[in-house]
Parts: C-alpha cells; sequence; structure tokens
C-alpha cells in the first residue's frame, strides 16, 4: 500500500493535460509544470522567465523556494548539486505558459508565491481535477512512470527528476 509516492491514473493525467488551457494563467502555468516536467515544488516555484528557452526547448533549473516559516518565500539553491539542470521543454508545454515575454517568477512575478498564495493556487488544481488525495510530488512520481511506460532509459529518468544516481528513481519513483 503506497502511502508516501503515488502516480496518478492515467485516465486522470489525461483529463487534466486536456483540460489545463481553461484553468487561468497562474494555474494553468502551474499544473501544466506540474503534468510535464517531473519538477519538485520548490524548483517549480522558483522558475523565472529567464530560465526558459524557448529557441532551444530548454528549461534551466537553477533555484528553488521554500516556505520555512510558512508565508514568506526564501529564494535558495536547488536541492542538491545534480539538482540544478537542464531538462527539456515539452512541446505540449509551451502554450500553456503563454503569454510569455514577462519576467520575473512565472508563477509569483517580481517576488515568488508565498506560502498561502501556492496552496490556494494547489488546491485550486486539484479540485478543478479530482486530485484531492495526492500531492504536488505525486506528479513526479507520474512522470517518471510514464516515461518508464514509454521506454526511457532508467538513467535519463533520474537527470530529468535530478537525482544522483538510478537507486531513488527506481525504488521510490517509477511505479509498475
Amino acid at each position: 500500500k503506497e502511502t508516501h509516492h503515488k502516480a496518478i491514473p492515467e485516465e486522470q493525467m489525461n483529463e487534466m493535460r486536456t483540460n489545463l488551457q481553461h484553468l487561468p494563467d497562474r494555474e494553468r502555468r502551474f499544473a501544466a509544470l506540474l503534468c510535464y516536467t517531473g519538477m519538485r515544488l520548490e524548483e517549480i516555484l522558483g522558475l523565472r522567465w529567464e530560465d526558459l528557452d524557448f529557441l532551444k526547448r530548454e528549461i534551466h533549473i537553477q533555484r528553488a523556494v521554500i516556505h520555512p516559516k510558512r508565508n514568506k518565500p526564501e529564494i535558495k539553491p536547488p536541492k542538491t548539486k545534480t539538482s540544478r539542470r537542464t531538462i527539456p521543454l515539452a512541446a505540449p508545454l509551451i502554450p500553456l505558459l503563454q503569454p510569455t515575454g514577462e519576467k520575473g517568477f512565472i508563477l509569483g512575478g517580481e517576488t515568488p508565491l508565498s506560502y498561502q498564495q501556492q496552496k490556494k493556487s494547489f488546491d485550486k488544481i486539484r479540485r478543478t481535477f479530482h486530485l484531492e488525495d495526492y500531492t504536488a510530488h505525486d506528479f513526479r512520481d507520474t512522470c517518471a512512470t510514464e516515461w518508464q511506460e514509454a521506454g526511457m532509459p532508467l538513467g535519463t529518468i533520474s537527470h530529468l527528476l535530478g537525482h544522483a544516481t538510478t537507486t531513488v528513481t527506481e525504488k521510490c519513483y517509477v511505479k509498475f
């Protein structure tokens, strides 16, 4: 019985991906990044427009945003050395991030989202798609599982998730 990491069922992910464009900008971008990147929540919160290279179709993960005292965001380096990485900017993700050309944090503007703002946005996403039993971290498991089922090598999945080795990826993330 899974309690910590679980993948979201394929039908729910397909429904979500099909209907992302109906969400307000912040929630659409937030949900799209969860669905297509396998990024940690704090990496998504730390993502700035300058970290996206639309020409090369790359996302450069440079920072994380945490909330150690609940509401006030704190900008820090990514979780580990291998968490600072470049991942592909998936084609379906590009239109969901529109409009582009803005500056600052993708989800916050000049400053990162506060704890309450990110919680409110994520709760709205969960209610909209009936995912109340899932966490933001479960989207990482879902991406890893989908990539594995599509035939992606475990080493590549580990890199995309920011893991130093395939051990954690295999034991905790990829669901069969």
